[in-house]
């Protein structure tokens, strides 16, 4: 699992904004994207994140009397956030979302800009490709190996003379009695 690296697996696709964002026009943008998050950033760096969650802190905020006009992204972020380098593995980003609970994890490059996302669906497709690779390699080495097994105190055979021999084969078949048969033979091996 550890080959596979986070940035072959995230999410490209991330929609990023600045922590003076007015919270009405964060939570439209979500709804318009079908996103469950989007990270806050500044000058490319991400700062926090608004996931689903914090959206209910934001209910709780406006059922307190809290002027919806007035709030900026920033006032409902979570921080510090939690993000990952892109060359880190799937074992590690899955290690770090089961350790921290979390659900969508911001891609950073070298420099600490953001990148992209990996979320829950991007962990699971990583761990399948996984597994699909595993099975094939496993199935690879079982017939190599079942080849090798085979092969072992059987001499080695030359094509050109299977080939040669079944051609006598089909040759006497046609003098004998059933040419027709011999034909369908024929057609079926060379």
């Amino acid at each position: 699992m550890s080959s596979i690296l986070v940035g072959n697996i995230m999410s490209k696709d991330v929609i990023s904004s600045n922590p003076e964002t007015p919270i009405a026009e964060v939570v439209n943008l979500m709804r318009q994207r079908n996103y469950s998050c989007l990270v806050i950033t500044e000058q490319g760096r991400p700062l926090g994140i608004i996931t689903e969650r914090d959206i209910l802190k934001l209910a709780n905020l406006l059922l307190s009397g809290a002027d919806a006009a007035s709030l900026k992204a920033g006032a409902i972020m979570t921080q510090p956030i939690i993000s990952i380098r892109n060359s880190a593995t799937l074992t590690e980003a899955m290690a770090i979302c089961k350790h921290k609970k979390i659900r969508h994890l911001p891609v950073i490059n070298a420099n600490g800009n953001l990148m992209g996302i990996l979320t829950q669906s991007d962990l699971i497709t990583g761990f399948l490709q996984t597994i699909e690779q595993q099975s094939i390699d496993t199935v690879t080495e079982q017939a190599l190996h079942t080849n090798d097994d085979i092969g072992d105190g059987i001499p080695d055979v030359d094509l050109d003379d299977v080939e040669r021999d079944l051609k006598n084969i089909f040759e006497a078949m046609h003098t004998s009695k059933n040419p027709k048969g011999a034909d369908r033979l024929q057609s079926r091996f060379i």
